[in-house]
């Protein structure tokens, strides 16, 4: 297990995110992939992780994640003082205290704008088998209100598409009606299907793959638009969040370009 190499090999304090930390919620015959482990690290550990990832053989990819990033808005500390330990094949594993682990997923999930309807179960048993006592307020109040939306839209979207039992929730978590084009915006997903995604810089001069990309990315996706933005999910227009979102890429992506043309170049003149 990667988490308890690096329990073994360093003192980092380190969070286990999304994967096993979910997994271990599901219903048994019910399994799910991952492809990588997930770590939160605290900000100021970054350069001693960044090396001790370096000198690890290890079989799997490592996705470092130095504070939550834009997955939450609490800081690592407060994250870590909340989180647990458990044990996975007798080794001890910290994850994420339960309301936070709900909170942070279902923004995962909306960040990449609902595509993968198959990671809408992680929600759902995360609601499902969540512990006597789960605090709601931990959950849904500690990012504000903006953000609060997004949670209880995401359960909303296991309850409607997964038939999610939510009757033991709080009555605006039950009650949350998602917005039409909240509705349009998956019924169009899931209906293209899951697809490679790639940075529009590396795929500019191959056409088939630039126009595949194009053919996704424009418009916007809504929710992910909403979320890149920190928008509200409600009834409102989503054109200035969608505006605003392509706007925000459009510097990254003239400097990935420039520095796609200038190795282009000097390969040209070797």
């Amino acid at each position: 297990m990667v988490a308890a190499t690096f329990r073994r090999t360093s003192d980092l304090a380190l969070i286990l995110i999304k994967g096993w930390s979910i997994s271990r919620f599901y219903d048994s015959g019910h399994i799910r992939v991952s492809n990588d482990v997930d770590l939160i690290f605290c900000p100021r550990d970054e350069a001693t992780v960044s090396e001790v990832i370096a000198n690890l053989d290890l079989p799997v990819a490592i996705d470092a994640h130095f504070g939550p990033r834009h997955l939450d808005i609490l800081p690592f500390e407060n994250l870590f003082e909340r989180s647990y330990t458990v044990q996975l094949n007798g080794v001890p594993i910290r994850v994420l205290a339960d309301e936070d682990n709900l909170r942070i997923t279902a923004v995962h999930w909306l960040t990449d704008g609902g595509v993968n309807r198959e990671k809408l179960w992680d929600i759902y048993y995360l609601v499902k088998n969540r512990k006597e006592g789960f605090d709601w307020e931990r959950c849904l109040e500690s990012n504000g209100p903006i953000r609060k939306t997004w949670v209880m839209a995401a359960i909303a979207t296991a309850r409607d598409h997964l038939d999610l039992d939510v009757s033991g929730l709080p009555e605006e978590v039950r009650e949350f009606k998602l917005p039409r084009w909240y509705e349009q915006t998956l019924e169009k997903e899931w209906r293209l299907g899951i697809y490679p995604r790639r940075i529009l810089s590396t795929v500019v001069f191959r056409p088939k793959l630039l126009i595949e990309q194009l053919r996704r990315k424009l418009p916007p996706n809504r929710i992910a638009a909403t979320i890149d933005t920190e928008t509200l999910i409600d009834d409102s227009s989503r054109i200035p969040a969608q505006v605003e979102s392509l706007t925000k890429k459009v510097g990254p992506f003239a400097r990935g370009l420039g520095r796609r043309i200038t190795y282009l170049l000097r390969g040209q003149s070797k």
